[in-house]
């Protein structure tokens, strides 16, 4: 069986806010048995300062950095090669696409640099970008985590949406027993009070139709992740869970309640889900999530219940 993931490209623009995404990064590697590149684009007319520290002007300085760092982590049992684009770059996040094609990684690690209120609806430009553009998973490590504390995963939250891609399915698995970790499936059917979009005309219009809809929903989601959990993996624990309410504030409400180690979301869309950035559930969360995410692209529904045009 291939591994969920082999190779981790790890960008870095030279600040202690982008190095948060280390200790998970290599967590994950350990695990996973991916080698690990870090990567520095220069930029053309680069500010002086980054986050309040000094940019990383030139390619010397770049690879002494990005060379110290894998050094340091040198010690982990992890394969750790750097990567410097000494080319100056406008667009460094259609860098980072291409470089994670050109260098066949299958996972991207970012930070998001987002701050206030911009974050509750982006998450920074570079990640925005990187998702949009590409096609290979990112994971989102919040500027929060602590960088010196190491990274271990013990249990994973996966919500999913009212159609499941069985490759979001599959990666949770293969995580789960890689790591001995429990994972915790999550839907949520929303209340006719919670409902936006196009689905609110006809809940307005049919409240007692669209009603009994969503209890239909209910009732085939808690059937199809009561059939999940029955033909999960034996070698890591799991559980479902079908709530109401609004669905980013009950997702986030479970993650503060449960505190995961990872959080696994898929996205959809034919340029990396434009409804991510468009006050969707996935955006909600990923904004105010204090976690780490890892969003899975996904081009169509492959599995799971499909009722009616009443989607979460």
């Amino acid at each position: 069986m291939m591994p969920v993931f082999s190779h981790m490209l790890v960008p870095l623009d030279g600040s202690r806010l982008a190095e948060v995404t280390l200790p998970t990064a290599l967590g994950i590697a350990e695990g996973t048995g991916a080698r690990v590149t870090l990567l520095h684009v220069l930029e053309t007319d680069p500010p002086r300062t980054v986050h309040g520290e000094p940019h990383l002007l030139d390619a010397t300085s770049a690879e002494s950095y990005l060379e110290s760092l894998s050094k340091q982590y040198m010690g982990r049992g992890v394969e750790i090669d750097f990567h410097v684009h000494d080319n100056p770059e406008n667009d460094v996040a259609g860098s980072i696409v291409g470089h994670t094609e050109e260098l066949g990684a299958d996972l991207v690690v970012l930070c998001p640099h987002g701050r206030g209120g911009l974050r509750r609806w982006l998450i920074g430009s570079i990640p925005q970008i990187v998702l949009q553009r590409g096609s290979t998973p990112v994971l989102l490590v919040p500027s929060g985590k602590d960088s010196a504390q190491a990274f271990q995963l013990r249990s994973l939250l996966v919500p999913l949406e009212g159609h499941v891609a069985e490759t979001v399915l599959r990666t949770a698995q293969e995580i789960s027993t890689l790591f001995g970790a429990e994972t915790h499936l999550l839907h949520v059917v929303p209340v006719l009070s919670t409902l936006k979009g196009d689905n609110a005309p006809s809940a307005l219009l049919s409240p007692i139709s669209t009603a009994a809809t969503l209890d239909l929903e209910e009732e085939a989601f808690q059937q199809y992740l009561a059939g999940l959990v029955v033909g999960w993996s034996a070698d890591s624990p799991v559980r479902a869970m079908v709530l109401r309410g609004e669905p980013a504030n009950a997702i986030l409400k479970e993650i503060e309640r449960s505190q995961p180690d990872l959080i696994l979301m898929s996205t959809h869309g034919r340029s990396g889900l434009r409804g991510l950035w468009a006050a969707s559930v996935a955006a909600k969360v990923v904004a105010r999530s204090p976690r780490p995410m890892l969003l899975l692209r996904v081009t169509q529904p492959e599995s799971g219940p499909r009722l009616g045009n009443i989607k979460p």
